[in-house]
């Protein structure tokens, strides 16, 4: 008999769907649950498809305004009709799912929490990490993605032995496939490409000051592309237009996972320069596609994915020297750049969605 779990997010992407699919092909009952069909950040195309082994439960549409107590009552009598002993949930803090784990609990249901935030994402307060010890306190485990995460989580009071890694991934042949169609540019017309929503920790303004900045002309024949929406749509392009770089910084606006992998497939590399990233499965996404990656240090990824020097480059989000220095190191030799292309592929496993099945066979077993 298939054992049945539960999975929560907000509301389901590409990589939360890959990560249900692989769950259900690996021999388990899942129950996929999301608060609402639309993310309030993530313009995601509506994908959430049931197939054998997987339902989908939605607790609200797009328009009903719901309270906490009501969205804990709906969670937690989804959860109690599936039958399910084990159940996963992001987003601890929220006010329904603490309120939901409460109640789970009680009735006997073990709860994990998925987790990628790190201590260093930015300046704590204590009297608020007191309250999130509070808050994972009734949860058997956890799933997360980095050591770093797993240091925090032992700070939240988690025991390290209930802890597994492996939450943030992707199926990196679903990326491989998307990508397949069309030709592919030579290496002197790829260009930059940063893939991120346009606000402020994403950083994407040092990125455009590192092209400004650097005088390698290997680096002057190209442009940067920036996937993406946001807030700071206006205040970047007047950065660019300030800089007298505005015709080599191309805004494509907001793309899909489809064509996200064709903009990947013809880029020269990925730059992720945040000041604060819990993990950046974009990474994950660039690796599946043989497209070097240069990476914040503040960014999961950089502990998890990137070999400097090897398949990418790591930055300090705060030197735009350095970032143009990286961005020379990718573009000044075709044959270093197929080196790091070849890497980049040959390491691509280590962000897929087996890691997530993985962990989560890990706590179900331990």
């Amino acid at each position: 008999m298939r054992r049945t779990i539960v999975f929560v997010w907000e509301n389901f992407g590409p990589m939360h769907l890959d990560r249900l699919r692989a769950m259900a092909n690996a021999g388990y009952d899942v129950l996929g649950v999301e608060f609402k069909p639309s993310s309030e950040i993530y313009g995601w195309d509506r994908v959430a498809e049931e197939c054998d082994g997987l339902r989908i439960a939605t607790l609200c549409d797009d328009e009903e305004r719901v309270g906490h107590r009501a969205l804990a009552s709906r969670l937690v009598r989804v959860i109690r009709q599936s039958g399910a002993r084990d159940v996963f949930l992001c987003h601890y803090e929220r006010p329904a799912i603490a309120m939901a784990v409460m109640r789970l609990r009680i009735a006997g249901v073990r709860c994990y929490a998925m987790f990628d935030s790190k201590f260093d994402d930015y300046a704590r307060i204590m009297v608020r990490e007191i309250g999130k010890r509070a808050l994972m306190a009734p949860y058997c485990g956890a799933l997360t993605a980095t050591e770093r995460s797993r240091d925090y989580l032992r700070f939240l009071g988690v025991d390290a032995s209930r802890i597994a890694l492996g939450y943030d991934t992707i199926d990196i042949e679903r990326m491989a496939a998307q990508a397949q169609m069309g030709a592919t540019l030579p290496f002197v017309d790829r260009d930059f490409l940063i893939v991120a929503r346009l606000v402020e920790k994403k950083n994407i303004a040092a990125a455009i000051g590192a092209l400004a900045r650097c005088t390698d002309p290997h680096v002057a024949l190209r442009r940067l592309r920036i996937v993406g929406e946001g807030p700071l749509d206006a205040t970047l392009r007047t950065h660019a237009a300030e800089l007298g770089v505005e015709d080599r910084v191309i805004f494509e606006g907001a793309l899909q996972s489809p064509a996200v992998s064709g903009k990947m497939r013809n880029a020269l590399a990925l730059i992720l320069p945040s000041v604060e990233e819990q993990f950046g499965l974009v990474v994950n996404e660039a690796l599946a596609l043989g497209l070097p990656a240069l990476v914040s240090t503040r960014a999961g990824a950089a502990d998890v994915l990137v070999e400097n020097l090897g398949n990418g480059v790591l930055i300090d989000p705060d030197d735009e020297m350095q970032i143009a220095m990286a961005m020379s190191f990718v573009a000044e030799s075709e044959e270093r750049h197929a080196l790091m292309s070849r890497r980049a592929l040959a390491s691509a496993e280590r962000g897929d969605v087996r890691h997530f099945v993985a962990g989560v066979a890990r706590l179900l077993e331990s």
